[in-house]
C-alpha cells in the first residue's frame, strides 16, 4: 500500500520545488545549471523536460482513469471503459510510462542533434525514476542525489558565460530563463522553433492526444465528481471516516495530507521521524480503504466514471483515434 503514497505527490506542482530543493537535477529551479520545473502531471508531461520524475505506477493528477477512490481499493472489473483502448489516458500507466521513456530518449537524441547543429553540446540522458522504495532507502536516495548532480548537461551549462548560457537556453527551450514557472511563458515557448519544441513535434508522445483534449477531459472529470451518485457516496465515506476521528470530506484530501507529509520529509522540514510518518500514512490508508468499501464509493465511482468516459470517447472519437 505504500506505493500509493506517491499518488498525489505526482499531482502537486509543489513537487518541483520540493525536489529542486533536495536534488541537483536538470531542469528544476536553478538557472545556473539549466533547470526547468518537473513534469508533474500528464498535461505537462509532454511540454517540459525533467530528469527526475516520480514513478507513476500508482496514479497521476487528481483523477485520471485510476481515480482517487480506486487507488485505495482493488475494484472488480464489472465493466470496462472504452477509453481503456487508447494509450495515454491512464488506464495502463505502467505501459504508458514505458512508452513515454522510449519516446523520451528519441526526443533526447533529436535535441542533441539540434543543439549540436547550433553549436552547443547536449548529452541525451534519461529521467531518473523515483519510487517509494527509493524514498524509504536512505542510501539509495543519496545515490540518486549524487547521480543527478553529475548530469553532464548541467556541468556543461555551468562552464558557459552568462551570455552563452542565455543563448543555450533560448536554443534549447525558447526561453531566456527556463525557470519561469508561469504557464503562459511555457505555452509561448512551445510555439517557438526551439530544439525541444522540434523534438516534441517529431515525437508528440503517448500523452499527446490527452493534451489536445485537456480542457474537455478536465471538464469530464469535474462532471464525474459533481454527479449526484458520487456526491452521496462521498458523503457516506466522509461520515465513516469521522467515526474514527478523521475529518476528511473527500479521499483526495487524504492524499493531499499524505503528500504534504512526504513532501516535508523530502524537504527536511518534517516534525516527525520518518517511521512515525510512515505509520500515520499506513493508518490513514487503511481507514480510507475500509470506508471506501463500506460506503460502496469504489463501485459507484467506477461505474459513474465508465459512463462518462464512454460518452467522452463517442464525442471525441475522431481526435483520439487518429
Amino acid at each position: 500500500m505504500q506505493e500509493k503514497t506517491l499518488i498525489g505527490l505526482i499531482a502537486l506542482t509543489s513537487v518541483s520545488a520540493i525536489l529542486a530543493g533536495a536534488l541537483l537535477v536538470k531542469n528544476s529551479n536553478d538557472a545556473e545549471v539549466s533547470k526547468l520545473p518537473l513534469k508533474v502531471d500528464d498535461e505537462l508531461r509532454d511540454q517540459r523536460d525533467q530528469k527526475v520524475r516520480p514513478k507513476t505506477a500508482a496514479a497521476t493528477q487528481e483523477s485520471t482513469a485510476a481515480s482517487d477512490v480506486e487507488a485505495f481499493t482493488q475494484v472488480p472489473a464489472v465493466a470496462r471503459s472504452k477509453l481503456a483502448d487508447y494509450p495515454g489516458f491512464g488506464h495502463d500507466m505502467e505501459k504508458d510510462e514505458a512508452t513515454y521513456s522510449k519516446e523520451e530518449m528519441e526526443r533526447e537524441t533529436a535535441i542533441a542533434d539540434c543543439m549540436q547543429e547550433n553549436g552547443f553540446e547536449y548529452t541525451p540522458t534519461p529521467s531518473l525514476l523515483v519510487d517509494t522504495q527509493t524514498l524509504d532507502d536512505e542510501a539509495e536516495f543519496e545515490r540518486l542525489l549524487a547521480e543527478a548532480a553529475r548530469d553532464p548537461n548541467d556541468l556543461y551549462v555551468k562552464s558557459l558565460s552568462p551570455s552563452m548560457r542565455e543563448s543555450y537556453f533560448i536554443t534549447l527551450t525558447g526561453l531566456a530563463d527556463p525557470n519561469v514557472e508561469e504557464g503562459l511563458a511555457h505555452a509561448q515557448a512551445d510555439s517557438v522553433n526551439s530544439c525541444r519544441s522540434k523534438a516534441f513535434k517529431e515525437t508528440p508522445g503517448v500523452y499527446a492526444k490527452k493534451n489536445l483534449l485537456n480542457d474537455e477531459y478536465q471538464a469530464m472529470q469535474q462532471s464525474i465528481e459533481n454527479d449526484e451518485r458520487i456526491v452521496q457516496a462521498t458523503s457516506n465515506w466522509s461520515s465513516c471516516m469521522s467515526k474514527g476521528g478523521l475529518n476528511f470530506s473527500r479521499p483526495n484530501e487524504v492524499m493531499r495530507h499524505i503528500d504534504q507529509s512526504f513532501a516535508a520529509q523530502l524537504d527536511g522540514n518534517a516534525t516527525q521521524e520518518p517511521q512515525a510518518i510512515t505509520d500515520q500514512v499506513n493508518q490513514l490508508e487503511q481507514a480510507t480503504s475500509q470506508c471506501i468499501v463500506e460506503s460502496n464509493l469504489h463501485q459507484v465511482h467506477r461505474l459513474v466514471r465508465i459512463d462518462y468516459e464512454n460518452k467522452f470517447v463517442e464525442t471525441h472519437l475522431d481526435t483520439i483515434s487518429q
